[in-house]
């Protein structure tokens, strides 16, 4: 009603505002590493509960406003170790651009654009924004964010950010971009 909406501070910044969240879900070095697949990763419907192990998940709407875009995981999921969480993001872009994914994680991540793996970072480390630069190619329309974050104890949390290649931030505000 008066044109401020929740998560604009983070979207001027290039911060995704606007995730979907699911965990907790087992993570180790053993027999749950990074790399085994709990929702049929890098493709998730999270219009469907996920049942992990004989547990029945669902994905969870939450959006921040922290400039940099910060999702807290430990303060949403509660404090755990050996664990790890999923988020997932659709933004809208009016047009095809090479762009910079910027990531900060606590503790490690990995992370989809659009079904393709762009990167990430298997071990523990406190929270910064933008600890990571990926290169990715956004197209017309629809770009689809998917992260599996770690959680070795502590601490735990995410946040995405867009930028173009010179690191200037893609302002996500307009209605436009989100779908």
């Amino acid at each position: 009603m008066l044109g401020v909406h929740w998560g604009d501070r983070t979207s001027k910044n290039g911060g995704i505002a606007h995730w979907h969240l699911l965990g907790v879900v087992p993570w180790d070095q053993e027999d749950n590493r990074l790399d085994k697949p709990f929702v049929g990763e890098p493709r998730v419907d999270i219009s469907k509960p996920q049942t992990i192990g004989k547990r029945s998940l669902a994905w969870n709407s939450y959006t921040t406003d922290a400039t940099r875009g910060k999702v807290d995981l430990a303060k949403i999921l509660g404090d755990h170790a050996n664990v790890a969480a999923y988020a997932y993001a659709e933004i809208r872009l009016p047009k095809a651009a090479d762009l910079v994914l910027k990531i900060g994680t606590n503790d490690g991540y990995k992370c989809w654009f659009n079904g393709r793996e762009a990167g990430r970072y298997d071990g523990g480390r406190s929270y910064s924004a933008d600890h990571d630069s990926l290169p990715v190619h956004a197209v017309r329309g629809i770009n689809k964010i998917l992260l599996k974050v770690t959680q070795m104890g502590g601490g735990w949390a995410f946040s995405v950010r867009l930028t173009d290649p010179a690191g200037a931030a893609v302002d996500l505000t307009d209605p436009r971009q989100t779908p």
